[in-house]
């Protein structure tokens, strides 16, 4: 049995994965291509461009938006991904965002899926949110593990930020492990729990054996209708020191009891998607790298989840450059579907800023079958996640774009090499 419980509102509860200190948190209420390494690899934005609102597909018309000239720092060509083409739906529909499921026992994720090696900001569902948690804290990027929690949970379940980060001080590495995901709904509310094991490796050495449950919570995206959108985060959790003798695998199987009375309503195993598959049926919500970012943009278009699209802008860059939500949702109103194309990446970094620069095209189709073709270059700005000092997290977004029609035999290929030049 557990010989040991933490209270994650004493101290934060990742400072218990940390040390001797943890405390465990109480228990609450009842979303590819191979991420970029971020800071190992920077990429970057071309000189300014002109701002022009993602397509509306009426068979005539092109994109419109206000035009707004944003500077970008002058672009570095760097290996980026081969160009990737994804097929659109033909009509809308809302699904709850599935997951991937894990295995009943203790399941170990491997060491490279979380290390500090790549960067890993994936939110598509429970497990992937569980791994980008830990990920931000193999690489001490705290700012960015402190906001996978819920506001409102992390003020009144975790310590204030400082105490939060200064109970990872002694903690070199974490190893993660998932158990059997479970689920449940309500009142368009999605909630996942999701047993963890965690073996803490300390710099002193020492080696720390946990078990515990993950409370997480969403809103069923296609009714979050206007902006700004939450997405999936941790609610709460409860984490205990596993004892010599103990059965890991048992205490897995029961981490998550006291949350699901023991009966969780598992999840199905979510559907084998191609990394370029942006289609209705998946629920894609990944800022682990530019052209993921892009990806989970379009991905929100086909869902007609617009307030999830429009968060994929930069804060700033929405407010000065786009129009205001009702217009942009209203821009996709005869809209059914958006296949992406993306080019090559470029990249540039400087004074602890990120920059990206992604080539597009687009075809959209609209509800009468017309299609309407796009090329254009999307510009997208990280603040270094290792810099970032203190909350609120700034992710991966969107700065600034510029997308032209072009007739719909154009060589999109062609263009595509000069999209961002």
């Amino acid at each position: 049995m557990y010989r040991r419980s933490l209270r994650v509102s004493t101290i934060s509860l990742l400072l218990l994965v940390a040390l001797a200190g943890l405390v465990a948190c109480r228990q609450g209420a009842p979303p590819t291509t191979t991420p970029t390494p971020v800071a190992a690899n920077p990429e970057a934005s071309p000189t300014a461009l002109a701002v022009v609102a993602t397509p509306s597909a009426a068979p005539t018309t092109p994109p419109t938006a206000p035009p707004v000239a944003t500077p970008a720092p002058a672009s570095t060509p760097t290996v980026g991904p081969t160009d990737t083409a994804t097929a659109a739906p033909a009509t809308p529909t809302t699904t709850m965002p599935p997951a991937t499921l894990a295995s009943p026992t203790a399941t170990a994720v491997p060491g490279d899926a979380i290390s500090a090696g790549i960067y890993l900001d994936d939110r598509s569902g429970p497990a992937e949110l569980i791994r980008s948690y830990y990920n931000a804290i193999n690489r001490k990027e705290y700012v960015r593990a402190y906001s996978y929690w819920n506001p409102t949970a992390a003020s009144s379940h975790l310590a204030p930020f400082p105490r939060f980060q200064q109970g990872y001080t002694d903690t070199r590495s974490v190893e993660l492990g998932l158990g059997s995901i479970g689920t449940g709904v309500g009142a368009g509310q999605i909630y996942y729990f999701v047993p963890v094991s965690l073996a803490v490796d300390t710099v002193g050495g020492a080696t720390q054996q946990f078990v515990g449950c993950y409370s997480l919570h969403m809103a069923n995206p296609g009714i979050s209708m206007v902006p700004p959108y939450r997405s999936l985060a941790i609610e709460d959790a409860t984490i205990q020191t596993v004892s010599a003798g103990e059965n890991l695998s048992d205490l897995l199987a029961h981490a998550c009891d006291a949350k699901t009375g023991g009966r969780p309503m598992p999840v199905r195993p979510a559907p084998t998607f191609s990394p370029t598959d942006i289609g209705k049926d998946r629920y894609l919500d990944d800022r682990s790298g530019p052209v993921e970012v892009i990806r989970s943009y379009y991905n929100a278009i086909n869902r007609h989840e617009y307030a999830r699209a429009y968060s994929y802008w930069n804060a700033g860059a929405a407010a000065s450059q786009l129009p205001p939500f009702s217009q942009f949702e209203q821009g996709y109103a005869s809209t059914t579907g958006v296949a992406l194309t993306t080019g090559r990446v470029t990249s540039d970094v400087g004074a602890g800023q990120i920059y990206y620069s992604v080539p597009i095209s687009l075809v959209a189709t609209a509800a009468d079958g017309a299609t309407q073709t796009f090329v254009g270059c999307y510009q997208l700005h990280l603040g270094r996640p290792g810099f970032q000092a203190a909350p609120p997290f700034q992710p991966l977004g969107i700065r600034n774009a510029a997308v032209q029609q072009v007739p719909n035999d154009a060589d999109t290929a062609a263009l595509l090499g000069q999209a961002c030049h």
